[in-house]
């Protein structure tokens, strides 16, 4: 796989085998993508930093999943997190090399705006699962106020 992003605001995913057509498009970076970087060890997870200053984490193995009308403002299913601490167009975003003897689906970020600010940054390893909890007790209580 490959992506491409750029004035059209989102990230194209292309199989190398059928590059004539894309996969997915995630979208919603509101300017132009000027960074993309894939994840070190998971294919599917890569990043996108714009000229508006937001980084986004994406997951195309979420590609097609249905979404709550409630979510359509969060951005699409693959938007999976959303670093906005930025305040200029994002210059370069990169994983940090893994540490030794220390695996985690989501190291730490290293995100470099045109005011010369560079952030560290990581999601917490837990962030996604913590929203699934949070669902499963909604779930809980709608039941068993059906009850």
């Amino acid at each position: 796989m490959f992506a491409c992003a750029g004035e059209d605001c989102q990230v194209s995913v292309y199989d190398m085998r059928m590059p004539a057509n894309h996969l997915n498009q995630m979208q919603f970076h509101e300017q132009e993508i000027t960074s993309l970087e894939w994840h070190p060890s998971s294919e599917q997870i890569c990043l996108s930093g714009s000229k508006d200053g937001k980084v986004y984490l994406w997951d195309n193995s979420k590609n097609g999943e249905e979404q709550a009308q409630g979510d359509y403002e969060d951005g699409p299913p693959e938007l999976i997190f959303h670093h906005l601490s930025h305040v200029s167009e994002i210059e370069d975003i990169s994983f940090c090399p893994k540490r030794e003897g220390k695996e985690s689906l989501f190291p730490a970020v290293v995100s470099v705006e045109m005011q010369l600010t560079m952030q560290i940054w990581k999601p917490k390893e837990d962030f996604m699962e913590e929203e699934l909890d949070m669902l499963d007790n909604l779930n809980q209580v709608q039941l068993a106020d059906l009850e």
